[in-house]
């Protein structure tokens, strides 16, 4: 077995790089194409371990402008192996080249390039649960633990199966949806409030509007409208906004994001848009609301057990010191 490494222009490469994902999930080429994906825009170097002329394991490592424990962050993403022997040799084996170079720096990982692609590893349930869940073997996690990476952080992804809640919207507060023909000025203030509501979030990155934009314009081709709904002050300036989406395979609905403007005086707007989401779950008569990705820390994760969500999967990050 070899360890190669190797650049973006190197498409002989690239094709050995996304070969072995087409082998780990044939039965999903959907998820395939959304998860795996190169950043290319903080793509350092990638490293092939190839055996036989096949690739056994694999992955990227980014840089980031994040810094932690008085250490430059990096990430390792778009990780996968073959086999629990594969990713621990995959993992032993890149660190002394990484060292060499970025010596003193502290790998985080998996995260495909930054939070706003997929990251995380799924641990136990490894079924894809809803749209835009997390999958991998069930291997992965012993592999980034065998290998010498210690526990960083944990998330949680929950489920509702009842929704008896009354909305009762306070006094100077109004909720419409987003209109996906007029959604241009509402994208810009939705952009706004994300990056102040998520900036002290772990590993957190500010994107440009143009790259939220184009995140969203993406989505909203596929997402229902009817699903986002936006809350409004008297002034009828949104102040809040949370996506949902029904699951195409079964009966759930899954609550991907719910934000608001920083500031005391917002305070309650969150529950206000959780309650909204809990009429939509009745509305369309839905088995299981998700409440996904939580971060263990959050505390939408309280909020979610308010509604007597349990915890259905958990995903973990890894770090260690170069």
């Amino acid at each position: 077995m070899e360890i190669t490494t190797f650049h973006l222009e190197e498409s002989d490469k690239l094709e050995d790089f996304y070969s072995l994902q087409w082998n780990l999930y044939t039965d999903n080429p959907g998820y395939v194409k959304q998860v795996n994906l190169i950043d290319t825009i903080a793509f350092e170097t990638g490293f092939i371990l190839i055996g036989d002329g096949n690739t056994l394991a694999r992955g990227v490592v980014y840089r980031t402008q994040l810094r932690m424990e008085g250490k430059e962050i990096l990430f390792l993403g778009n990780f996968e192996a073959l086999t629990l022997e594969h990713g621990l040799y995959f993992l032993k084996n890149i660190k002394p080249v990484l060292k060499r170079f970025l010596s003193g720096m502290l790998l985080l990982g998996p995260i495909n390039g930054s939070t706003w692609n997929n990251y995380r590893l799924s641990v136990g349930e490894n079924s894809c649960l809803f749209p835009g869940d997390i999958s991998n073997p069930s291997f992965y996690p012993d592999v980034f633990e065998q290998a010498g990476f210690s526990f960083y952080a944990q998330y949680y992804t929950q489920v509702q199966t009842s929704f008896s809640t009354d909305l009762k919207i306070p006094l100077g507060y109004s909720i419409q949806y987003l209109n996906k023909n007029d959604w241009i000025d509402a994208l810009e203030i939705i952009y706004t409030i994300t990056m102040a509501a998520f900036a002290k979030a772990p590993l957190f990155s500010k994107i440009t509007y143009e790259s939220f934009r184009k995140k969203y314009v993406a989505m909203l081709i596929s997402l229902d409208t009817n699903l986002m709904p936006l809350v409004l002050d008297e002034n009828s300036e949104i102040v809040g906004y949370a996506v949902a989406y029904l699951s195409p395979f079964d009966n759930s609905m899954t609550a991907k994001t719910i934000a608001r403007k920083a500031g005391i005086r917002y305070a309650g707007v969150g529950r206000l848009l959780s309650a909204e989401i809990m009429q939509l779950a009745k509305k369309y008569k839905v088995d299981k609301l998700y409440h996904a990705f939580m971060h263990q820390d959050n505390s939408s994760k309280a909020l979610s057990a308010k509604y007597n969500a349990v915890t259905i999967k958990q995903y973990r990050l890894y770090k260690i010191s170069l």
